[in-house]
């Protein structure tokens, strides 16, 4: 049996448009997509060429203000990826009491809240500093009967933890499709059926209500607009604000802007080149 051929194209990317970079190539036809330092690599499916897609695709980034350029075009052979995929994943130890691990590997690992996240494009394994810096700031921030909102959701690793961490509901939402249906299917898998929602939606245009905690795992340019929505839907309960998906270098800017709407620098992690800041409301 002749092995199929699959093309590769690597996209030079500023990782503060990997969200929606991400979002918009997942609308053509591929098979998966690779961060990298300022880098996205693209899988095609089989049967398609770069010269198919790669024009369009690049002008669909540019219509909306991101700049990529094409850094190479490989191919490579099929290969069992799942297996691959598999093998690759292991369980995270988030803090002491948080772990976070693929199904197959579920009966590893022991602590207060294991999360069992399958992964397929969406971010939130725990692997990426953004989501084990936040992870530790909603466990800590969560209280008894508290309503969450997720918001960039991904697997739905955050709004899991938080109703594991005692709250009583949250609701998780996500621009992406393929985010959506693998969060549902993690928030199947650990059993919160009952007290997580996703859905689909924009974080310009979602309806915020009244919520005592929020976690946005965003990157800059979704966070600094969305910041006067925030403010207004935690005012009623005096809730907190967890951001994270934030550059070290951009740090201080989002401090300023979310003090300038009312809210209060409570901490901030650093891990790397990321960092995740925790803030309350001025009274």
């Amino acid at each position: 049996m002749i092995p199929k051929i699959y093309y590769q194209i690597q996209f030079e990317i500023l990782e503060e448009n990997y969200d929606i970079a991400v979002a918009l190539l997942s609308t053509y036809p591929i098979t998966g997509i690779e961060e990298g330092l300022d880098e996205l690599t693209v899988t095609l499916i089989h049967g398609i060429k770069p010269e198919d897609v790669s024009a369009d695709m690049i002008a669909v980034l540019e219509n909306v203000g991101i700049k990529a350029t094409i850094k190479g075009i490989h191919d490579i052979v099929e290969q069992n990826w799942e297996k691959q995929w598999e093998e690759s994943l292991q369980p995270i130890k988030v803090t002491d009491d948080i772990w976070i691990t693929p199904s197959w590997k579920k009966d590893e690992v022991h602590g207060k809240y294991v999360i069992i996240i399958d992964p397929k494009m969406s971010f939130g394994t725990g692997y990426h500093p953004t989501t084990r810096m936040v992870c530790r700031m909603v466990e800590e921030s969560v209280t008894p009967q508290s309503q969450w909102l997720d918001v960039g959701t991904g697997t739905g690793v955050l709004a899991i933890l938080a109703v594991k961490a005692g709250a009583s509901s949250c609701l998780g939402f996500d621009i992406d499709e393929w985010s959506i249906e693998n969060a549902k299917e993690n928030v199947t898998i650990n059993n919160v059926e009952t007290k997580v929602a996703i859905i689909q939606h924009d974080v310009a245009a979602f309806p915020y209500e009244n919520y005592h905690g929020i976690a946005a795992n965003l990157y800059r340019n979704l966070l600094l607009p969305a910041l006067p929505s925030f403010f207004k839907a935690l005012s009623l309960h005096n809730g907190i604000l967890i951001v994270s998906g934030i550059l070290v270098y951009d740090a201080e800017e989002i401090i300023m802007e979310a003090e300038k709407q009312g809210f209060t620098l409570n901490e901030k992690l650093t891990e790397g080149e990321w960092c995740a800041i925790r803030f309350s409301l001025r009274i």
